[in-house]
Protein backbone atom coordinates (compact mmCIF):
# COMPACT_ATOMS: atom_id res chain seq x y z
CA UNK A 1 0.00 0.00 0.00
CA UNK A 2 1.35 3.44 -0.92
CA UNK A 3 1.04 6.37 1.46
CA UNK A 4 1.97 10.01 1.42
CA UNK A 5 2.02 12.87 3.83
CA UNK A 6 -0.60 15.91 2.88
CA UNK A 7 2.53 17.92 2.77
CA UNK A 8 3.76 15.93 -0.23
CA UNK A 9 0.06 15.67 -1.59
CA UNK A 10 0.12 19.51 -1.66
CA UNK A 11 3.36 19.21 -3.94
CA UNK A 12 2.13 16.94 -6.22
CA UNK A 13 -0.87 18.96 -6.62
CA UNK A 14 0.71 22.11 -7.06
CA UNK A 15 2.64 19.79 -10.05
CA UNK A 16 -0.64 18.57 -11.53
CA UNK A 17 -3.62 20.25 -10.16
CA UNK A 18 -5.69 17.56 -12.14
CA UNK A 19 -4.55 15.29 -9.48
CA UNK A 20 -7.41 13.42 -7.98
CA UNK A 21 -8.04 13.72 -4.02
CA UNK A 22 -11.02 11.65 -2.53
CA UNK A 23 -12.19 12.97 1.02
CA UNK A 24 -14.15 9.45 2.72
CA UNK A 25 -15.27 11.30 5.58
CA UNK A 26 -18.73 12.18 6.15
CA UNK A 27 -20.42 15.01 4.22
CA UNK A 28 -20.78 16.88 7.88
CA UNK A 29 -17.30 16.96 8.44
CA UNK A 30 -16.23 17.04 4.70
CA UNK A 31 -18.34 20.74 4.83
CA UNK A 32 -17.00 21.59 7.99
CA UNK A 33 -12.91 21.47 6.29
CA UNK A 34 -11.38 19.82 3.64
CA UNK A 35 -8.47 20.01 1.32
CA UNK A 36 -8.98 22.31 -1.33
CA UNK A 37 -9.72 20.55 -4.65
CA UNK A 38 -10.90 17.24 -2.74
CA UNK A 39 -14.44 15.79 -4.13
CA UNK A 40 -16.70 13.59 -1.29
CA UNK A 41 -17.41 10.18 -1.33
CA UNK A 42 -17.95 8.84 1.65
CA UNK A 43 -17.12 5.64 3.19
CA UNK A 44 -20.41 4.69 4.27
CA UNK A 45 -21.39 4.74 0.89
CA UNK A 46 -18.00 3.46 -1.33
CA UNK A 47 -18.31 1.55 -4.16
CA UNK A 48 -15.08 0.52 -5.71
CA UNK A 49 -16.85 -0.33 -9.05
CA UNK A 50 -19.07 3.27 -8.88
CA UNK A 51 -15.87 5.70 -7.99
CA UNK A 52 -13.45 3.97 -10.58
CA UNK A 53 -16.43 4.29 -13.19
CA UNK A 54 -17.22 7.79 -12.16
CA UNK A 55 -13.89 9.26 -12.10
CA UNK A 56 -11.92 7.18 -14.61
CA UNK A 57 -9.62 5.70 -12.61
CA UNK A 58 -6.96 3.35 -13.45
CA UNK A 59 -3.65 1.95 -12.22
CA UNK A 60 -2.02 4.00 -14.89
CA UNK A 61 -2.47 7.31 -12.11
CA UNK A 62 -2.73 7.64 -8.62
CA UNK A 63 -5.85 9.01 -6.61
CA UNK A 64 -5.20 10.09 -3.23
CA UNK A 65 -7.44 8.79 -0.36
CA UNK A 66 -7.92 11.25 2.49
CA UNK A 67 -10.17 11.10 5.91
CA UNK A 68 -9.48 12.61 9.19
CA UNK A 69 -6.61 11.04 10.24
CA UNK A 70 -6.02 8.05 7.96
CA UNK A 71 -7.88 5.52 9.20
CA UNK A 72 -11.05 5.54 7.25
CA UNK A 73 -9.04 6.69 3.65
CA UNK A 74 -6.63 3.40 4.16
CA UNK A 75 -9.91 1.08 3.91
CA UNK A 76 -11.30 2.75 0.80
CA UNK A 77 -7.57 1.78 -0.39
CA UNK A 78 -8.16 -1.29 0.84
CA UNK A 79 -11.82 -1.22 -0.81
CA UNK A 80 -10.21 -0.37 -4.32
CA UNK A 81 -7.24 -2.72 -4.13
CA UNK A 82 -9.75 -5.39 -3.78
CA UNK A 83 -11.32 -4.40 -6.76
CA UNK A 84 -7.88 -4.25 -8.76
CA UNK A 85 -7.29 -0.69 -8.92
CA UNK A 86 -3.49 -0.86 -7.25
CA UNK A 87 -2.89 3.27 -7.49
CA UNK A 88 -4.56 4.51 -4.53
CA UNK A 89 -2.66 6.10 -2.10
CA UNK A 90 -3.59 7.07 1.64
CA UNK A 91 -2.66 10.22 2.50
CA UNK A 92 -1.29 9.33 6.30
CA UNK A 93 -2.28 11.96 8.86
CA UNK A 94 -5.72 12.90 6.90
CA UNK A 95 -7.55 16.20 7.21
CA UNK A 96 -5.98 17.17 10.45
CA UNK A 97 -2.59 17.04 9.54
CA UNK A 98 -3.37 18.87 6.40
CA UNK A 99 -4.98 21.66 8.98
CA UNK A 100 -1.95 21.66 10.91
CA UNK A 101 0.27 22.17 8.19
CA UNK A 102 -1.48 25.30 6.70
CA UNK A 103 -2.11 23.91 3.67
CA UNK A 104 -5.43 25.15 0.95
CA UNK A 105 -8.08 24.60 2.74
CA UNK A 106 -12.29 25.43 1.60
CA UNK A 107 -14.09 25.98 5.27
CA UNK A 108 -18.01 25.99 5.51
CA UNK A 109 -20.09 26.50 8.51
CA UNK A 110 -19.26 25.03 11.40
CA UNK A 111 -22.30 22.46 12.86
CA UNK A 112 -24.71 24.63 14.95
CA UNK A 113 -24.61 23.97 18.24
CA UNK A 114 -27.30 21.99 19.76
CA UNK A 115 -29.80 24.01 22.49
CA UNK A 116 -31.60 22.66 24.95
CA UNK A 117 -34.99 24.43 25.27
CA UNK A 118 -35.30 27.53 27.40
Amino acid sequence: MTTTTPKQLHAIRVADPNSLVIDVRTPAEFEEVHAEGAINIPLDGFQAADVIASHGLSSEKPVYMICEMGGRSQKACDILAEAGLESAVNVTGGTEEWVAEDLPVVRGAKPEPRHSGG
